[in-house]
């Protein structure tokens, strides 16, 4: 299988989560742009709704509201990576609050044909895009695979009221380390909540302290979190919904100060702010795997990869478009997450290149994943 695959050292993996409204407009343009293909998976964004308190009672009443939301994901060669977020700023707006976020991080990928792999060597001819946009850089993404029901709605509220983002939850389910549980894996669900948040990478620790205490990760059964470096990003501002006091949000003044420093550093937040209760578990710096395979292959990539020492995965369903597809072919795939130490990345990659079934494997990302957190008993 793996003399099948092209292995790209310097790749850019771009995510454009957007509200459904503006998918026609990212999908225009990404054709337009020769995006061969993308992975799409269904999610959901939450943020605060702000409500008047009812009778003569004063100030505001806070609840969380879910929205849906399109996750686009594609990957392409890092010299295009500037004008493709330009080119989708533009398309769905993102620059504007209530659209959506876009972002960019750098990874190596195994792709699966010359037309997923595009050209690494020389740059392609595009169309100018008229408006340059200033895009945050200074970021890390939060991964958060959560074991319990509703848990991923309560750590979304946790990041809304430190004002980080606007969370972005999709599913899966896990395999692996329930088998490992006993007794406890019973009370386990396997289906996870996925929550993703973007953050100044320069607070990352103290961040995750407060997320790891708030949410409880430090129990044993409730989840795991990590982070992974992002290059570029347009950020989601509208963190909350509802009648505003004010000419102007916190949000959107946040957002304006971003813009003219192009960074997050002068938001940097004391640790102190984080009751530490437990050191902060780190491994060894490690990375995250993504295997995109056909439908009914995940499984046998999941196996492979837990004999060559991962320990654990979460697999969650998606679909492939094709616009180079005269009839936009859409076709049933699956995701597979895998996270571990540096040291048994090679011999996971490994075995899935080697064991994957014929034609199934779509691609291999591998992605730097420097702080991980989960319980230990």
């Amino acid at each position: 299988m793996a003399e099948r695959l092209y292995h790209c050292p310097a790749r850019r993996r771009i995510t454009a989560a957007v509200h459904p409204r503006y998918v026609s407009d990212l999908e225009e343009c990404l054709a337009r742009r020769d995006i061969a293909s993308v992975f799409l998976t269904g999610g959901r964004s939450v943020r605060q709704f702000l409500r008047d308190r009812p009778g003569f009672f004063p100030g505001k009443r806070k609840t969380l509201e879910d929205g849906p939301l399109e996750l686009y994901q594609f990957t392409l060669p890092a010299h295009r990576e500037e004008e493709i977020l330009q080119a989708l700023a533009g398309a769905a707006g993102f620059d504007r609050p209530g659209h959506g976020s876009v972002f960019s991080q750098p990874l190596e990928e195994y792709c699966g044909s010359e037309e997923d792999r595009g050209s690494d060597e020389k740059a392609q001819k595009v169309d100018r895009v008229e408006e340059q946009r200033r895009l945050t850089r200074d970021l890390s993404l939060l991964t958060v695979i959560l074991s319990l029901p509703g848990s991923g709605e309560h750590l979304a509220g946790i990041a809304l009221e430190l004002g980080l983002c606007v969370p972005i939850i999709t599913h899966g389910i896990g395999t692996g380390v329930r088998d490992k549980l006993g007794l406890l894996r019973i009370t386990i669900p396997p289906r996870k909540e996925i929550v993703h948040l973007l953050i100044p990478a320069h607070d990352e620790e103290s961040i995750l302290r407060i997320l790891i205490d708030e949410a409880r990760l430090n129990a044993p059964g409730r989840g795991f979190i990590y982070s992974t470096p992002v290059d570029r990003a347009l950020l989601d501002t509208r963190l909350r919904l509802g009648k505003q006091r004010h000419a102007a949000s916190i949000e959107q003044i946040i957002a304006a100060i971003d813009d003219l420093r192009q960074d997050t550093s002068w938001r940097r937040r004391s640790a102190a702010g984080a009751r530490q209760t437990q050191p902060l578990f780190r491994r060894e710096p490690g990375q995250e795997i993504i295997a995109l395979c056909r439908e009914g292959a995940g499984d046998r990539i999941v196996s492979r990869a837990l004999r060559a020492g991962a320990g654990g995965a979460t697999v969650g369903k998606v679909r492939r478009l094709r616009f180079s597809s005269p009839s936009g072919e859409s076709q049933a795939c699956e995701r597979v997450i895998l996270r571990m130490s540096q040291g048994r990345c090679e011999g996971v990659v490994a075995a899935i290149l080697e064991g994957a079934p014929e034609g199934a494997l779509e691609s291999l990302q591998i992605i730097s994943s420097p702080r991980v957190f989960s319980h230990q008993s």
